[in-house]
């Protein structure tokens, strides 16, 4: 952590050459949901209540309810790690998201009065001014997976970790790596975004067309430099002339 007050140095998830089979730890081995929401440190001090993105900006003016809600629930010399999310019924509203990271200030108060953000905290970073960065309960981090004292203390408590649909965590470290990319390669971009997405029917369309690119022009390592159209379609030859 950079200091209490900040910017916050937050953990990241790390490429790893493998990822360890389901048993390979004790407990099986668990993944976390990913949240569909940008990443926020939340800090309140004696004097004062920030909003820190993980690149170091403040979030303050994007997020005034998050930064009033701080300010009244938590008590002095508390650090968060999480994400801002916004609710749309019961689903996740991303767009709503990035209404507001380009709104202005009066704007997004006006945007968090309709529609008002939530933040889903999954780490302790500081209590009473004093740093627990290192005390480890459920946090978005790849080396979750490797966390031999956490798997542990599932199986002891009889505990059912939150794992894929069969049982291991290779579907979440995959939606991690297409998240990435999808962020960094679109919605970051500044030759995508020029200005700064214009509306949300500007962001609908750039998804549409990113999607039919990764799809059929991108070339990924993972697949000897070919795209996963055309994987799919020498998959369904092979398959054909058996």
């Amino acid at each position: 952590m950079s200091g209490l007050w900040g910017p916050v140095e937050v953990a990241l998830a790390k490429a790893t050459e493998t990822i360890p089979a389901p048993t390979a730890l004790p407990g099986r081995t668990p993944y976390e949901m990913k949240w569909d929401g940008f990443r926020i440190a939340v800090v309140r001090t004696e004097d004062h209540t920030a909003l820190w993105s993980r690149q170091g900006s403040r979030l303050d003016n994007q997020f005034p309810d998050l930064l009033a809600a701080a300010a009244d629930q938590l008590p002095p010399g508390v650090v968060l790690d999480g994400e801002a999310v916004i609710w749309s019924g019961d689903r996740l509203d991303f767009s709503a998201l990035l209404s507001r990271m380009s709104s202005s200030a009066s704007s997004a108060r006006r945007l968090a009065n309709q529609q008002p953000a939530s933040l889903v905290a999954f780490d302790v970073l500081a209590v009473a001014g004093q740093d627990v960065s290192g005390l480890v309960h459920h946090s978005d981090r790849g080396v979750q997976y490797r966390a031999v004292r956490y798997t542990g203390r599932l199986a002891e408590a009889e505990a059912v970790a939150s794992v894929g649909s069969r049982g291991d965590s290779y579907d979440n470290a995959m939606a991690e790596a297409f998240n990435s990319l999808f962020k960094g390669e679109l919605i970051h971009n500044p030759l995508k975004r020029g200005r700064g997405w214009q509306s949300i029917n500007d962001v609908e369309i750039a998804v549409a067309e990113y999607v039919d690119w990764y799809n059929h022009r991108r070339v990924h390592g993972e697949l000897a430099q070919r795209s996963p159209a055309e994987v799919e379609q020498t998959y369904w030859a092979a398959r054909y002339d058996q």
